[in-house]
């Protein structure tokens, strides 16, 4: 099958990701024929900027076992075409977890080396759902895994789109008093697991230290619900 022909299979499987506002947002277009002369537009305006004119191609661009790159032909609001790249898990539809864990009134703080940025991050606990689990199963076995941690309870937090502009996938998000834990998972990356004092967390946050979107997001969650309170009494 072309990559064309994996498109329109894949978007008669999951309808959900190619639903189109009312009006104002950016609207994709599955008519062919359309899709055609945008692709020819864009290749035009690529080759114009002295750019591959492959980039125009709609269709499934990339896949692995993780994921999938997809670049839709679209309209704009003003009515201009365009083409436009979002990535898709493997998963389709089963959100990511983020977990803030606390032991004992203090913050684990995980130092973990990313592949992506080549330096080494401040975060707590975060990493894919699994369709075979719930969420909450999810990040029990995530803080197992990373950091071998098992937890008394766990409260949801809520839900973050953790990159709207590029990934159509989000996390759900998770407050966990943990009845123990271990030493980081260095195949993960993880080389020190940090115990933190709440002062001390949110001055590392102030100065910068701690720069992660989903740490700063379930601290603030969990900031608002109370649950910091709820802990010291």
């Amino acid at each position: 099958m072309s990559a064309l022909q994996d498109y329109f299979t894949f978007a008669q499987l999951h309808p959900e990701l190619f639903v189109n506002p009312s009006a104002g947002g950016f609207t994709i277009i599955l008519d062919e024929a359309e899709m055609r002369d945008i692709e020819t537009f864009m290749a035009q305006k690529l080759s114009a900027h002295g750019l591959p004119p492959s980039f125009a191609q709609v269709g499934i661009v990339y896949e692995d076992q993780y994921g999938r790159i997809l670049r839709d032909a679209v309209r704009f609001p003003d009515g201009s075409p365009g083409t436009y790249i979002r990535f898709v898990s493997r998963e389709v539809g089963v959100p990511g977890v983020v977990i803030l864990p606390l032991y004992q009134g203090n913050i684990l703080l995980l130092r973990r080396f990313h592949h992506a940025t080549r330096r080494w991050h401040l975060e707590i606990p975060a990493g894919t759902g699994s369709m075979q689990l719930s969420s909450e199963e999810a990040a029990r076995q995530l803080l197992l895994r990373d950091v071998e941690a098992t937890a008394d309870s766990l409260v949801p937090l809520g839900q973050l789109d953790v990159g709207p502009g590029m990934a159509a996938d989000g996390a759900k998000l998770f407050y966990a008093q943990l009845a123990s834990y271990g030493q980081g998972n260095r195949h993960e990356g993880i080389t020190d697991v940090l115990c933190l004092d709440l002062p001390t967390f949110e001055r590392m946050i102030r100065e910068n230290e701690i720069n992660d979107g989903f740490t700063i997001s379930a601290y603030l969650h969990a900031k608002l619900q109370g649950l910091f309170e709820q802990a010291q009494q």
